[in-house]
């Protein structure tokens, strides 16, 4: 199964208890559509808000959270800024 985010527009002011309740949400309905099937991430646009270091550590986690969540193999990710 293919998995597209685009445009998250990370922005330091997210990191918050809700910000991760809200990605844990996400990660726990993907995981009831991809049961048994191999993953691919595919992440289009623009990763964060303002390109500033905290938001990138933000992204780090959040991306980090997602692949290994759900067991994404690094292969099967396709980052495309833009």
């Amino acid at each position: 199964g293919a998995l597209k985010i685009h445009d998250s527009y990370l922005s330091a002011s997210e990191q918050n208890d809700s910000s991760l309740l809200y990605i844990e949400r996400f990660i726990e309905f993907v995981k009831t559509q991809i049961e048994g099937k191999t993953v691919f991430l595919l992440f289009t646009g623009d990763l964060t808000d303002w390109g500033v270091t905290v938001e990138f550590e933000f992204a780090e986690k959040y991306l980090t959270k997602i692949v290994t969540d759900l067991g994404i193999s690094k292969n099967n990710i396709l980052l495309i800024p833009g």
